[in-house]
């Protein structure tokens, strides 16, 4: 993964998942730097999940939802991707991302929750290749760029249609983030983390989420 291409919000998420979340602080270079050297130490291909990241699955995938449909709408726009191009590297990038994002929330379900939740994860690895298909025809494809006559491909989407997420489909009641100011709990600062982290995701302004910070309080805090 080319984790020079993440944006803040996907670099705190991809540290987090690898147990480090006391960086809200760090610029975005220093998450970069950091993220290399624990990159550096781990198997290619393996999935990456510490036991101290709380995953919370509804909340989740909604982000992964409103990211992949980002993401399709993206590579729909473009009349061609040149191969090896900055925007192709950015593509795969993200893909790479999100199938680790999902395949995450699959991996921490139960199989009771596997099977409630089936036809909505197999929707979003649907979606995921399909924007792979998509990419492949954009870089086959041989579009002049100055011919307002020729239209792009399109490659449908495999089962239902992404939608994009507005922030009202998602009160911030409803992350199941929760601070209790208890030691075995989120410190401080992962909990500011993350939640700057759904912030950005999830489209809310910092008026909302101020707004909405007693929902998120519980026992000594």
């Amino acid at each position: 993964m080319d984790f020079h291409r993440l944006t803040r919000d996907e670099l705190l998420y991809e540290l987090a998942v690898r147990g480090v979340d006391d960086i809200g602080h760090e610029t975005v270079g220093a998450m970069r730097r950091r993220l290399s050297e624990l990159i550096r130490t781990e198997q290619f291909g393996d999935l990456v999940f510490s036991p101290t990241f709380r995953l919370v699955v509804e909340t989740e995938m909604l982000i992964c939802t409103e990211k992949i449909a980002q993401l399709y709408g993206f590579v729909q726009s473009r009349r061609s991707i040149a191969k090896n191009s900055t925007e192709e590297r950015n593509v795969e990038t993200k893909l790479r991302h999100l199938y680790g994002r999902v395949s995450r929330v699959r991996l921490r379900l139960t199989k009771e929750g596997r099977d409630q939740m089936a036809d909505r994860l197999t929707n979003l690895f649907n979606q995921l290749g399909s924007i792979e298909v998509l990419v492949d025809s954009k870089l086959d494809a041989t579009v002049e760029p100055n011919d307002p006559n020729v239209q792009p491909p399109t490659v449908p989407l495999l089962g239902a249609q992404v939608v994009n997420i507005h922030k009202h489909q998602v009160p911030v009641c409803q992350w199941g983030l929760k601070f209790s100011g208890n030691k075995q709990g989120m410190s401080v600062n992962a909990f500011l983390e993350r939640a700057e982290e759904l912030r950005i995701a999830l489209g809310v302004s910092e008026v909302e989420l101020l707004n909405s910070i007693v929902d998120h309080l519980e026992d000594q805090a």
